[in-house]
C-alpha cells in the first residue's frame, strides 16, 4: 500500500506509514475503527470495509508551484465537433499533459473540463519545484499541438495551450472529504493567481509570477509581460514570459549568478585544490573528491577554485539531475553533442569509484587534468578541468 503522503510503500498489515506516520489503512464507517491496508473487514467489529473507507490524506499548508493549464478555443471545438469526437480528443490531451506532469515531479490535482489544476511540490517537496513546473509547461506547449485523434485529424488543426504559474503558499490534501473528485484540492491565493494569469496568455505559451521567476533564476529565458489587473488582487501582478531553456554549463552558477557568499575558513582546502591543480597541468593527473552534507558548500569552494585559476583551461562538467533519469547519458550528449562522445580518452577514465566522505587525490588516465567529484547525498556535479 503506497502511502498518500510520501509515497512509500507499506506492507498491507500496516496502520500508519513507516516513513512519514500518516494513516494508510482503512477506517470503520460503523465504529471508527482503523483497520490494517489489507483488511477486508474490521478487526473490532466485523463490519466490512468499503473502498472509500481508505484513510484519506491531512490537508497540508507548504509552499508549492500551481500550474493551471487550459486549452485555447475549446468552445469553438465543442460546437463543431460531435461529443464523443470531443471527448477522444479531450482524454488525448489529458493523457499527454498528465504524463508529462508526472514525468516533472508533478501532480494533477483536478481535470476542470478542458483545464488542468497541476501542483509541484506536494506530496514530496524539493528546493526545484519551480523549475519542474516550468519544464512541464514547456513540454506541455511543445507536445499537445502535435497530438493527432485518430480519424477526425484532418476535422481540426494543432490543439493550442495557455499555461501560468505561479508558487507560494496553499493548503494542499483532502479539504472537503469524501467527495472523491476533489479528493485533492489546492487552496489558497497561489492557484487563483494561476488561473487569473492563464488569461493573459498568449497561445500556446507560459507565463509565470514573480515569485516563480525569481525561483528559477537563469535556468531559463524571459521576458518581461508587465504588470497585470487580476480580478480580486488589490494590486496588479507581474508576469513572466517564459521563451525557452537556457544553456547552461553549472547549475550552481546559473542559480546563484553572482550573488556567491564569501567563503570563510577554507584555505586549506581551497590549498589542496590548487596544489592538486598544479600537479595536473605539470603532468600528474589528479582526481579530488569532495566529500559533505548537502549545502555545505562543496561546489561554492569549486567555483572558487575556478576563480583562482589564471591560465586557459577547458572545463565539462557532468551534472546529476532528476529530469533525466529515463534518458542515458543526457549530459555526455548535452556536452559532446553525440552519445559516443562520452568514451573520454584522456579527459577522464570510464569508471571511477570512490568510498563516500572521503578527501583523495590519487593519479588517474587523466594526463594533464584533474577529475572533481562531488560526493554525499546532494547530487554534486563530476567536473573535469584539462587544459
Amino acid at each position: 500500500m503506497d502511502c498518500n503522503h510520501c509515497g512509500v510503500s507499506n506492507p498491507d498489515t500496516a496502520k500508519y506509514c513507516a516513513e512519514c506516520g500518516t494513516a494508510v489503512g482503512h477506517t470503520c464507517m460503523a465504529c471508527g475503527e482503523l483497520n490494517a491496508s489489507g483488511n477486508l473487514f474490521c478487526s473490532r467489529c466485523g463490519s466490512a470495509l468499503s473502498a472509500g473507507s481508505k484513510a484519506a490524506p491531512i490537508p497540508e499548508h507548504r509552499q508549492v508551484s500551481v500550474m493551471f493549464c487550459d486549452l485555447v478555443d475549446s468552445v469553438r471545438w465543442t460546437r463543431s465537433l460531435d461529443p464523443e469526437d470531443w471527448l477522444r480528443v479531450l482524454r488525448n490531451y489529458q493523457d499527454c499533459a498528465g504524463e508529462i506532469i508526472r514525468e516533472n515531479h508533478g501532480r494533477v490535482t483536478r481535470y476542470l473540463g478542458d483545464g488542468i489544476l497541476a501542483v509541484f511540490g506536494y506530496p514530496v517537496a524539493s528546493e526545484r519545484d519551480a523549475e519542474f513546473a516550468v519544464r512541464a509547461a514547456l513540454g506541455v506547449t511543445d507536445s499537445v499541438p502535435r497530438l493527432q485523434v485518430p480519424k477526425i485529424a484532418s476535422l481540426m488543426p494543432g490543439l493550442q495551450v495557455r499555461i501560468a504559474i505561479a508558487t507560494g503558499e496553499a493548503v494542499v490534501g483532502d479539504i472537503v472529504g469524501e467527495r472523491a473528485s476533489e479528493e485533492e484540492t489546492v487552496v489558497g491565493a497561489t492557484p487563483t493567481v494561476a488561473a487569473r494569469l492563464q488569461s493573459v496568455a498568449e497561445p500556446n505559451c507560459v507565463v509565470v509570477d514573480e515569485q516563480t521567476r525569481h525561483l528559477v533564476g537563469d535556468l531559463f529565458e524571459c521576458e518581461d509581460h508587465g504588470l497585470h489587473e487580476l480580478k480580486g488582487f488589490p494590486e496588479p501582478v507581474g508576469a513572466w514570459k517564459i521563451t525557452a531553456s537556457s544553456r547552461y554549463e553549472s547549475l550552481f552558477r546559473v542559480s546563484h549568478g553572482s550573488q556567491l557568499t564569501t567563503l570563510v575558513n577554507r584555505k586549506e582546502e581551497l590549498g589542496f585544490l590548487e596544489r592538486s591543480w598544479n600537479l595536473a597541468t605539470g603532468g600528474t593527473g589528479q582526481v579530488v573528491l569532495l566529500g559533505g552534507e548537502p549545502g555545505i558548500g562543496k561546489s561554492r569552494i569549486v567555483e572558487a577554485l575556478h576563480d583562482r585559476i589564471r591560465e586557459p583551461y577547458r572545463r565539462i562538467v557532468y551534472q546529476c539531475s532528476p529530469m533525466h533519469t529515463k534518458s542515458a547519458l543526457s549530459r555526455g550528449r548535452a556536452v559532446h553533442g553525440k552519445p559516443d562522445g562520452v568514451s573520454g580518452g584522456a579527459v577522464f577514465p570510464g569508471r571511477i569509484i570512490f568510498p563516500g566522505r572521503a578527501r583523495i587525490a590519487r593519479r588517474a588516465d587523466v594526463p594533464g587534468g584533474a577529475c572533481l567529484a562531488g560526493g554525499d547525498g546532494h547530487p554534486a556535479p563530476l567536473q573535469v578541468l584539462t587544459r
